[in-house]
């Protein structure tokens, strides 16, 4: 199919279609018997309550208010190990690697379409191998914002570069770590969820979102959650936010301050992905993958835009990455097939920018600079004219500390200090006077001399 037809037909199709839902009555929700009650809370004119289901590992945490409205926040968390023996459906890895056809596709459609359950356990899951002992830890996954310019990465002990939940619980090992499950909260919002069972009745779980208030601009603030859970209920619970506390003079927050900002957050990325087409699957986890990607990319994307390609450190998001033209295609298609047309047209609009100053490096520089929401406004273009020196002789050292329209002279050329150096040396340093060099001569230093 051409792209042209491809995207009228796409556009067609989309235009009717439902998007994200809103909050519903509490009357068509289950039962909340034996739900935990974890914390009270006032949101602008409405008081809400907060009730978790703790008699199962993946119970979900539901918010009602005053109103009557709820939202539910569900759980999940899959293994991080490998479980399936023996793995790579019983070939060897070393054929695998060797054989010239797709030995592990061929037999996982060999009786038709792919049994998902089959598939998850064809290969071991990603980072699932252990730590070589004094290497340098492994992020597995990171949260973040819209609006700031970078991620915060997670690691599989639930900690971020700022916050440790091992300072409160010394009883979290690597082992447990390597023996954990992973998954979100709210079905596929970037808030980490993960459990580290000590017995079957006995596990601790760590949750961790990024704070969608915060306003900083490289610094992703976090909220923590760290719990023991014991035979159905919460025998301790730790709440933090990005640093551990420092008492008196910082201390951790409380259960209301940590469920107040959870709800918040759930708000915040349900009006970005507001725009997502509403699809209905057997399976609602590929749904939750799908829009999952979606968060991922706008946490990525500095003020939901800018074409960054990886997440964090030097891991493909050095500068040298940027504007990736897979990544961009990929995007701009995905957003397109979704409904998210707003999304696709800034993607398309920075990355054309982008372009273009690159391929102005040597006329006229653009800057790019975000402003605003990113719903409302994306950015504004300021051009500024080229900065040329008026000499550009490797002789004439000093222009290049002058200045074409000077506020504050350089201080090397035009401030004149008491000098503790002699006479005769100053006259064999007189190389570097203005009338010298701007003349365009060097003068020998005998002839200096007898001058």
């Amino acid at each position: 199919m051409q792209r042209r037809e491809f995207l009228q037909q796409l556009a067609g199709a989309t235009a009717a279609v439902e998007t994200a839902p809103k909050l519903h009555g509490a009357n068509r929700q289950a039962s909340l018997e034996g739900h935990t009650v974890q914390a009270e809370f006032r949101l602008g004119s409405d008081s809400w309550k907060v009730y978790e289901d703790l008699t199962v590992r993946d119970g979900s945490i539901t918010f009602v208010s005053s109103q009557g409205l709820r939202r539910t926040l569900e759980k999940s968390a899959e293994a991080t190990f490998a479980q399936a023996e023996p793995p790579y459906l019983g070939l060897k890895l070393g054929d695998i690697g060797t054989a010239g056809a797709d030995l592990l596709a061929d037999k996982l459609l060999a009786n038709g379409d792919p049994d998902p359950t089959q598939v998850r356990s064809a290969a071991p899951p990603m980072g699932s191998a252990s730590l070589t002992p004094g290497a340098r830890p492994r992020w597995n996954t990171f949260v973040g914002t819209v609006e700031c310019y970078d991620t915060m990465p997670v690691f599989p002990m639930g900690n971020t570069r700022t916050y440790h939940p091992v300072q409160y619980f010394p009883e979290l090992t690597g082992a447990l770590a390597d023996r954990r499950y992973e998954g979100l909260l709210g079905g596929w919002m970037p808030a980490v969820r993960k459990v580290m069972p000590k017995s079957d009745t006995i596990y601790y779980e760590i949750i961790v979102f990024g704070d969608v208030e915060a306003r900083d601009k490289f610094i992703v603030q976090t909220w923590h959650r760290t719990a023991l859970i014991e035979n159905g209920k919460m025998s301790k619970a730790v709440y933090g936010y990005s640093y551990p506390a420092f008492p008196p003079s910082r201390t951790d927050p409380d259960a209301t301050a940590f469920y107040k900002a959870l709800l918040v957050f759930a708000n915040y990325w349900d009006k970005h992905l507001a725009d997502a087409v509403r699809v209905t699957l057997p399976d609602k986890t590929y749904v939750d993958m799908s829009r999952h990607s979606f968060a991922k990319e706008l946490m990525v994307r500095p003020g939901g835009v800018y074409p960054k390609y990886g997440a964090v450190d030097r891991d493909y998001y050095g500068p040298e990455y940027d504007g990736f033209q897979d990544i961009f295609t990929s995007a701009v298609y995905t957003n397109l097939e979704w409904g998210r047309f707003e999304q696709a047209r800034r993607t398309i609009g920075v990355r054309s920018l982008a372009a273009a100053t690159a391929s102005s490096l040597f006329g006229e520089t653009t800057q790019i600079v975000f402003s605003g929401s990113p719903i409302s406004s994306w950015l504004t273009v300021a051009p500024y004219p080229r900065i040329s020196p008026r000499c550009s002789s490797r002789l004439t050292r000093w222009c290049t500390a002058e200045v074409d329209s000077p506020v504050a002279f350089p201080r090397s050329v035009k401030d004149i200090r008491p000098s503790a150096a002699s006479s005769c040396r100053i006259c064999r340093s007189v190389a570097s006077r203005v009338e010298d060099v701007t003349s365009g001569s060097v003068v020998g230093r005998s002839d200096r001399m007898q001058r």
